[in-house]
């Protein structure tokens, strides 16, 4: 439970970060700075829309599922699903 409500959800976007959530009894323990680094907050209705998914054995963790890019971020999966819209 967090301290702030708020509508959105936390959404790891790093592989690396997501492969030793997933794995986290292999391998060394997760702070929250990374996570804070390595992660973005999204608006819970954008869930169904963005394809995220939810990081099993975490509650109130999600992973993204698009296209990354360290210069525009989780836009860039965002503007290739927007993209694809407009073709039809």
């Amino acid at each position: 439970m967090s301290v702030i409500s708020s509508n959105t959800m936390t959404v790891i976007v790093d592989e690396y970060l997501l492969s030793r959530l997933q794995y986290r009894g292999k391998r060394k323990e997760v702070s929250f700075q990374e996570l804070q680094q390595k992660a973005v907050n999204i608006y819970e209705s954008k869930e169904k829309a963005y394809g995220v998914a939810p990081l099993d054995g975490f509650n109130e963790l999600f992973y993204w599922t698009l296209a990354y890019d360290d210069f525009i971020g989780y836009m860039a999966g965002v503007l290739r699903l927007a993209n694809f819209s407009d073709n039809r």
